[in-house]
């Protein structure tokens, strides 16, 4: 079976801080996807098998795909208290998602792609399937200034 590798709490900084100033990532927890109403990115092999995830809670969900377009923080935290994310904060979050991707290879791995991006509740049938057989899991906590932070946890088969 093809693993990738785990990232640790320095490549996660060194993938994202370009996009967000003042980033600031340590090691997380596990959260419970559904209850979270996490995002989930949903990464597949080049034969278009799902191998990997990255989910993200609802509040970085939110922090992150305003941060990106730099919406007001107010509309961050509107989507957190509402539990629902525009357009707009999906669009870029979709497109962190596929950054995301980097956080899973190295110059030995296989190569993934974002496939998809899911609210958990709404995963396909191969994804959700996929992530019950996840061994693989690292846990972080990120924070953007002006907007908040939220857990991520990425994992991979």
């Amino acid at each position: 079976m093809v693993t990738f590798p785990m990232p640790d709490s320095n490549k996660v900084t060194a993938i994202l801080e370009n996009l967000f100033d003042g980033l600031a990532v340590k090691p997380g927890k596990a959260f419970e996807l559904v209850e979270q109403k996490a995002m989930v990115g949903v990464y597949v092999s080049d034969g278009g098998q799902p191998v990997a995830a990255c989910a993200m809670d609802l509040s970085l969900s939110a922090v992150m795909g305003s941060a990106l377009s730099m919406l007001p923080p107010t509309v961050c935290k509107e989507a957190i208290t509402n539990s629902m994310l525009n357009d707009s904060m999906k669009e870029n979050l979709k497109e962190i998602m596929n950054i995301c991707s980097r956080l899973l290879m190295d110059d030995f791995s296989a190569h993934l792609k974002l496939g998809s991006m899911h609210p958990a509740r709404g995963l396909p049938r191969n994804a959700a399937v996929m992530l019950t057989e996840v061994h693989h899991r690292a846990h972080f906590h990120i924070s953007v200034p002006r907007y908040g932070g939220g857990y991520m946890t990425v994992m991979s088969v």
